[in-house]
């Protein structure tokens, strides 16, 4: 998978920055209602379940609402879940490059005429990135945590 550089509250962060570890990629944005503080719940479940071995891995969540989500405020939501997950941003140009070749999907919906909010749809599948960067495994919406732990345990075996 290509590499990419993304803003954190910290300054870039490129995925790159990560090897030698096993990586937990996900897109999202910090006002979704339910899928991405479902996704990043079970993720940090998983994390304190495998704490022995939690410095192996680096979740990372991608917010693909570049209109709202800043560095901040994605840094102060995913801090909500673990102290060490990275929030990462950028331009919309920066988010359809990354989001085209990894194979993601995102449409921001048109604004409620009264309140001005609006909703983002996403894939919200977890891509699991080796050591070496390679794509190892694509977790799908909805996986247990039980699944999600032992598929990591197998591969930090390896």
């Amino acid at each position: 998978m290509p590499d990419f550089t993304l803003q954190s509250i910290n300054g870039p962060v490129k995925l790159s920055d990560f090897k030698g570890k096993y990586v937990l990629l996900y897109f999202g944005y910090t006002s979704c209602p339910d899928l991405c503080p479902t996704t990043l719940g079970k993720l940090q479940q998983v994390l304190t379940r495998l704490a022995d071995r939690e410095s192996q891995i680096q979740v990372i969540f991608v917010s693909v609402d570049y209109l709202r989500d800043t560095p901040a405020k994605l840094d102060a939501f995913v801090k909500n879940f673990d102290k060490e997950f990275i929030g990462i941003t950028g331009s919309k140009e920066q988010i359809d490059l990354v989001t085209k070749e990894y194979g993601i999907y995102y449409k921001i919906n048109p604004p409620d005429p009264q309140t001005g909010f609006y909703s983002v749809d996403h894939s919200a599948s977890v891509l699991i990135f080796n050591r070496q960067g390679k794509l190892a495994m694509t977790w799908p919406y909805g996986l247990e945590t039980d699944q999600m732990t032992s598929d990591l345990q197998y591969l930090l075996k390896r």
